[in-house]
């Protein structure tokens, strides 16, 4: 996505034809993936560029559709048609084409795909209950224990992908824990969750940062 990311944003870019001296042009470039993959693109969370729409598959195999869609398609009467819609679009002077872009399903289903699976693991365990009805405790955890843990939130949710968890003790949601060891050199780790829960609401989606579709 870092590679489209510069493409989209760069104000210039280079224009290199066959036989032709590089020269550079005003970038005005968009992007339009066509996929059958349901995670085709890493969405961040805090994406601000990307809009997703599931397609129908109803004329899949409809050839007539095509043959009569095609030839629309390529028509610049119907273009301009299209364009005179969009002018007619009212356009405030505060509208932000990224904060107001529509929010559908197929792109909610992408952002949680994308969710990465430590803070779902966090999430979790903040979510975890002791035999009262009480938030578990998750102070002065053994290492072991942390690991016992993330194996049973992997067989929870059918996952396994038992190599990230090194990440959570040394990686970039290591802040959300602190580390101590004894006298023995033990290591134990209290879950902070105040930290971990702004962690795990840095991925939350916020509807009402978007335009319902």
């Amino acid at each position: 996505m870092s590679r489209l990311k510069e493409k989209i944003t760069d104000p210039y870019i280079s224009w290199e034809s066959k036989g032709v001296d590089k020269f550079t042009i005003r970038n005005c470039a968009g992007f339009v993936l066509p996929t059958n993959m349901n995670n085709s693109v890493k969405v961040d969370a805090d994406d601000r560029r990307i809009m997703a729409q599931e397609c129908s598959t109803n004329p899949i195999n409809e050839l007539d559709y095509f043959e009569i869609l095609i030839p629309l398609m390529e028509c610049p009467k119907h273009a301009y048609k299209f364009y005179q819609q969009l002018k007619e679009i009212e356009v405030t002077h505060d509208y932000n084409f990224k904060k107001h872009r529509p929010l559908t399903d197929e792109y909610l289903k992408m952002k949680l795909y994308n969710i990465p699976v430590l803070v779902r693991f966090t999430g979790w365990l903040l979510d975890l209950e002791d035999t009262k009805g009480n938030p578990r405790d998750l102070n002065m955890l053994r290492i072991d224990e942390l690991w016992e843990y993330y194996k049973k939130y992997c067989e929870t949710c059918n996952i396994t992908q038992h190599k990230f968890f090194i990440d959570y003790t040394k990686g970039d949601y290591s802040y959300c824990l602190k580390i101590e060891k004894d006298c023995h050199k033990k290591v134990y780790i209290t879950v902070n969750r105040d930290t971990a829960q702004d962690l795990v609401d840095t991925y939350s989606i916020k509807l009402d940062e978007f335009s319902p579709i």
